[in-house]
């Protein structure tokens, strides 16, 4: 070596290149001007020769080997930089001709590592991960990952023969804000990596890349090189339309879908006869044209997917991610997922991810000691892990990990054009003693057990979420009374568009689960919903959640000796849950009653369709959806407390409720009237909103269905007879176990006087209307010609009869001897009908009406008004999920 090149030499530089330990390897390799011309130095381990060749001449010069490790070096008599190749000759005798990766710059300005230490930089995905791009006229790809403890960074893959030393990446920027970075000439989409971080310990850990943006399928665990922004849209309409329109008055019916179980193939055999891994999904592609048929067919809105993102285990549902920036190859490729979004869009079906950024597994090739610290999770395990589930809790306070999560969110909106997100386990988020005895949690600072960090980062994020949303929503799966989870964040709320209301469905649940005949004891969880619904705005669900870990299907939940009976408790409650405000979610199987609960690793059994009760079934669910969509009634006014008005819900006895829903802008009213009971009631008076014509549109036992076709076939025509606290009434045939939807057509020539009521039927929050029961209130309605005074809590019922009241037929209405007393025959207590002569002697005095509130401030104390059994829970000692966690 030339005494001049000799005196260039970095022996200690070397040293640390060689033994795969810098953490600026930029500083010594590729070119360099000195005074004495243009030194180049390169380390390809393995290499016998390597030649420089001036591009723009084709000059050559001989490299020195300065360390037999595979450090070259030369001095070119040159005063600037100039294009060069490298021509290298393996020990082997191969020869290969490179772009020296150390020749490119950093991609990375000031203004990125600025915004990234803050924690703001939304689009730093476009930054990080591994990216196809072309520099100086050279094709290749651009690797970067935030590590900010670690000792040296390397890319490693089958293009480097995973050798760390060969591709050793530059840290630019410092502290927290740092990143390496380094960009590999010649690679292409394909191409499989990992990033091997050697720890300040001294230790070489693989591990896949954060922000990669495709995966190998499992149980291989490589990332890949994909280009994402190389597929072309179509749904440019759609997107549109999205940005222009607000969910909350228009209808939101969504299927909740596994891809991997809602259809399967007969898995392959090779010819060894094993299993070829995979070949049991189908590919986004073909999913797409299936599922979209499906849904449109059924009448859904939306599907939502469980989690997509790429994750180890199939049993975990996907709810334990790794990577969260690439779609799962179980199905296909990213472009091969973003023609399902591209073409769901196109025929008119949105599509919500299920995402979760409450926690992460610990797979050592994971995010769990990135860099040989807590980057992504606490230091202290009783804030950084679930003793319970095995997973690591994200260290939400530090910005480099809120960033990654708030521009992940962004991601799928930006890049996959994904309508919606709904976040899970945000409870888990939101207690600092979540799912943890005493001893395995840290308080606040101020000794709560609320988590302060994570509060500020879903306000955070639910705020720049909904500027850069494009009008995606983002969902809350939240099992507590925490209170404005959809609160404005700036009235301290949190900020999501919705949230699952998990209180009614576990409380719904419980009661349909009742045989009809115990229903009466539990009233309060049917109407109790009602005096919170205002409080947030709700998605009702009724989710996988509720169909796995022994819970059995929905149909399976129902009481009944025969399927049939079972079937129709099953379409009540499915009709009662269209009526209610509130948007809608089904998980799937459950539209057509499947038997067994839903199984991961199994397709939904389809050939029940060949059944008639589960044909039926899917028909009613399908009818149903169809009056959802048409009438907009059930979804102008979710969330104003005057599209709602209870006609009476003190029927405890009785097992029934009616109410109303209105639109807001065509003024449409429509009456439910539901029977949770298997009585049949040929004529029953219900008091209506005003005069006018009522005609039966749906009712849940028709023929069609599998019912009795016990339905009104002819239009009522209201009668000035006072009932429910109404001037007008309608006498109907209300069939057992069933519910009818009547619309609602004011009298055109009919003029009311001025009496101080109001025929509209509208309720205001803050005014009281008769029927309404409330928890530990009495409220009184009537019932067929009697007074019936409920209490909830204790449930205590009174009844009397008035001495003037006229049976309808020569059986009598029995009168209880004492409160509460169960009837004899229970066929008796359910004879309501009344003789429609003198109408006015049957009628009550009117007691003072409890007011049902339905104002969405003070949501804190809608949570201790419900008394044991129904109560919402409320206590953050134990403020755990209603349904099961999925583990690994």
């Amino acid at each position: 070596m030339e005494q001049s090149l000799y005196d260039l030499m970095d022996w200690a530089g070397i040293e640390e290149l060689v033994y795969s330990e810098s953490s600026n390897p930029h500083g010594m390799l590729g070119p360099h001007l000195t005074e004495s011309g243009l030194l180049i130095q390169a380390l390809i381990p393995t290499a016998a020769e390597i030649t420089v060749k001036i591009s723009s001449t084709g000059k050559k010069y001989s490299m020195e080997m300065a360390d037999d490790a595979g450090f070259f070096a030369v001095l070119v008599p040159r005063k600037s930089l100039v294009p060069y190749t490298l021509l290298v000759t393996y020990d082997n005798g191969t020869k290969e001709e490179l772009q020296d990766p150390y020749a490119f710059g950093a991609q990375y300005t000031q203004e990125d590592l600025k915004k990234f230490e803050a924690g703001n930089h939304y689009s730093i995905y476009d930054k990080m991960g591994a990216h196809p791009m072309t520099i100086n006229g050279v094709s290749g790809v651009y690797f970067s990952v935030w590590a900010p403890c670690a000792m040296r960074v390397s890319v490693v893959g089958d293009f480097n023969l995973w050798d760390g030393r060969r591709h050793q990446m530059r840290r630019v920027g410092e502290g927290e804000g740092s990143v390496f970075e380094l960009f590999i000439p010649g690679l292409e989409t394909g191409a499989i990596y990992k990033y091997e971080i050697k720890t300040k310990a001294g230790l070489p850990m693989l591990k896949a890349d954060p922000y990669g943006n495709y995966s190998e399928l499992r149980p291989n665990n490589a990332s890949v090189v994909w280009d994402i922004n190389q597929y072309q849209w179509n749904d440019r309409e759609w997107m549109d339309k999205r940005a222009k329109t607000d969910t909350k008055d228009k209808p939101l019916n969504i299927y909740e879908v596994h891809l991997g179980s809602w259809i399967r193939k007969d898995t392959a055999k090779d010819e060894s006869g094993e299993n070829v891994v995979g070949s049991e999904f189908y590919n986004y592609r073909e999913i797409a044209v299936r599922l979209a048929e499906y849904v449109k067919e059924m009448g859904y809105t939306h599907v939502e997917l469980m989690p997509v993102m790429e994750h180890p285990l199939d049993e975990s549902w996907g709810y334990q991610v790794t990577g969260y920036y690439c779609p799962t190859s179980r199905y296909g490729t990213p472009d091969d997922f973003m023609y399902f979004m591209d073409y769901m869009h196109g025929q008119g079906i949105g599509v919500i991810l299920d995402w979760v950024p409450a926690h992460f597994p610990r797979d050592a090739y994971g995010m769990a000691a990135f860099d040989g610290t807590c980057v992504y999770e606490h230091m202290d395990p009783r804030k950084g892990a679930h003793p319970h589930w095995g997973t690591l809790i994200y260290n939400y306070g530090r910005p480099g990990v809120s960033n990654f999560l708030i521009a992940n969110a962004l991601f799928w909106t930006e890049k996959y054009h994904v309508d919606g997100i709904r976040m899970d386990a945000v409870a888990s988020m939101l207690y600092l003693d979540y799912g943890k005895n005493d001893g395995e949690w840290v308080p606040n600072l101020y000794g709560g057990n609320e988590n302060l960090e994570a509060m500020e980062f879903l306000r955070h994020l639910n705020t720049v979420y909904r500027e850069r949303g494009n009008g995606a929503v983002i969902i809350a799966e939240e099992s507590t009374a925490w209170p404005k989870i959809t609160g404005n964040p700036k009235d301290g709320g949190l900020g999501f568009d919705y949230k699952w209301n998990m209180g009614w469905m576990n409380d719904f649940t419980n009661y349909m689960h009742c045989d009809p005949f115990f229903r009466k004891n539990n009233y309060g969880e049917l109407t109790f919903s009602m005096l919170y619904a205002y409080s947030e705005d709700f998605v009702l669900v009724f989710s996988h959640d509720e169909v796995v870990h022994g819970k059995g299907s929905m149909i399976g939940k129902m009481p009944g000796d025969t399927l049939e009976k079972q079937a129709e408790n099953l379409r009540v409650a499915y009709a009662f849950m269209m009526g209610h405000p509130g948007k809608k979610l089904l998980f799937m199987g459950q539209e057509y009653a499947q038997l067994r609960e839903w199984n991961e690793g199994a397709s939904l059994d389809w050939d029940l369709l060949e059944v008639p009760v589960h044909k039926n079934m899917r028909d009613y669910v399908k009818a149903l959806n169809r009056l959802y969509l048409e009438h907009p009634a059930l979804y102008e006014t979710d969330y104003d407390p005057d599209g709602f008005e209870w006609i009476n819900c003190s029927y405890q006895e009785e097992s029934m409720v009616m109410f109303t829903r209105r639109s807001k802008d065509s003024g449409e009213t429509l009456l439910l009237v539901c029977n949770f009971d298997n009585v049949d009631h040929e004529k029953f008076r219900v008091g209506v909103p005003f005069e006018g014509k009522y005609k039966e549109i749906f009712n849940s036992d028709a023929k069609e269905f599998g019912g009795t076709g016990k339905v009104n076939g002819r239009v009522k025509t209201s009668k000035k007879v006072e009932w429910d606290e109404k001037e007008n009434s309608i006498e109907i045939h209300i069939a057992p176990m069933s519910v009818s939807i009547y619309t609602c057509t004011p009298e055109p020539k009919a003029k009311k006087a001025d009496t101080g009521k109001t025929d509209t039927g509208k309720m205001s929050a803050g005014k009281a209307s008769a029927g309404k029961t409330s928890a530990g209130k009495t409220s009184t309605g009537k019932t067929s010609g009697k007074k019936v005074e409920a209490v909830k809590g204790e449930q205590a019922v009174q009844t009397v009869v008035p001495e003037n009241a006229k049976p309808a037929s020569k059986e009598t209405v029995p009168v209880k001897e004492k409160p509460g007393d169960l009837p004899e025959k229970k066929e008796e207590v359910k004879r309501l009908t009344t003789s429609k002569t003198e109408p006015k002697q049957i009628s009550t005095k009117k007691t003072e009406a409890k007011q049902i509130s339905t104002k969405k401030t003070e949501p804190k104390q809608i949570s201790t008004a419900k008394a044991e059994p129904h109560k919402l829970e409320t206590s953050r000692k134990e403020p755990h999920k209603l349904e099961d966690k999925k583990t690994e």
